[in-house]
């Protein structure tokens, strides 16, 4: 009983020590999530509008991206309203540690 305490306590100084990695990009200034007219658009901390609303749904940053929906369809938009990963998805979720979520149409 004592060794598998042992064990276990080792495991976790083990796990504790471990860093994670630090996200590849952040958007320089932060950007907040408006609905207008019932789209979605977001604008900077100074209240300018970053995209002209079109967005069905938007999510929030993470690592310099976040997934949009328009006309169905899931795509990525960077910080200056770009999109930087084509809307062809059904569903995207948020970037975590460099990786996300993608669901795709069956043909």
């Amino acid at each position: 009983m004592a060794l598998l305490c042992i064990s276990a306590l080792l495991a976790l100084a083990v796990l504790a020590s471990c860093t994670l990695p630090m996200p590849v990009s952040r958007p320089s200034a932060a950007l907040f999530p408006i609905l207008e007219q019932g789209r979605w658009d977001f604008i900077d901390s100074t209240g300018a509008v970053i995209v002209a609303p079109r967005f069905a749904q938007v999510q929030e940053f993470s690592e310099g991206l976040t997934p949009v929906r328009e006309s169905g369809h899931y795509g990525f938009m960077n910080g200056t309203g770009r999109l930087v990963l084509a809307q062809a998805y059904g569903y995207a979720s948020p970037f975590y540690h460099r990786l996300t979520s993608l669901t795709t149409f069956k043909s």
